[in-house]
């Protein structure tokens, strides 16, 4: 089960969306077809993003496996990036790490 928020990255771009359907809304059927797009659940589990018909479909990559560590690494250095300094500073869970992406997300 896809837990939100979902983080999508974009080569270095990253967008946080709260639901498939507002990613749905927002991505664009070339770049999902042409696999632009690296996506994670809140609790990191890697997601693959498809068309199914005109929709956008989101599942679980197979086997269902964890990513929690690629996906913090991630995040913090797209924090790092957008000279956000709080993911130095303590010990954050994924969620917490998530919502301070989104404060400077695309999405």
């Amino acid at each position: 089960m896809v837990v939100g928020p979902i983080v999508v990255f974009e080569d270095r771009d990253l967008c946080v969306y709260e639901s498939v359907e507002e990613l749905a809304r927002h991505l664009e059927a070339p770049e999902i077809i042409e696999g632009r797009y690296d996506a994670f659940d809140v609790e990191g589990k890697r997601l693959v993003l498809e068309m199914q018909g005109k929709r956008v479909g989101v599942v679980e990559a197979e086997g269902g496996e964890r990513k929690s560590s690629e996906l913090e690494a991630r995040l913090r250095e797209y924090l790092r990036e957008v000279n956000d300094l709080r993911a130095e500073q303590g010990v954050h869970d994924l969620r917490e790490l998530v919502k301070m992406c989104a404060e400077h997300s695309k999405a």
